[in-house]
């Protein structure tokens, strides 16, 4: 999308959003990938085709908390 200029989009930033506080989640154990790093941040921003397209990783818990009902959910999913 941005290297076509569709919709008149220049820029691009993959966010993930995630607990930080959850290392496991953010480490890679797919073994095809494990040459371009050991962990998402590292991964993405060496696959991604940057400056226009970047990657950023977001705490999720701010939106837990504005959100209660991805809260309530996140609880249902993690028991």
């Amino acid at each position: 999308m941005v290297e076509a200029g569709e919709h008149g989009i220049d820029r691009a930033v993959l966010l993930d959003v995630v607990p930080v506080q959850n290392a496991e989640l953010q480490a890679i154990t797919t073994p095809g990938l494990r040459a371009f790093g050991s962990d998402m941040d590292t991964i993405w921003r060496r696959l991604l085709p940057g400056p226009r397209v970047t990657y950023r990783c977001l705490d999720s818990s701010p939106l837990l908390v504005s959100t209660p009902e991805l809260a309530e959910r996140r609880g249902m999913l993690t028991g």
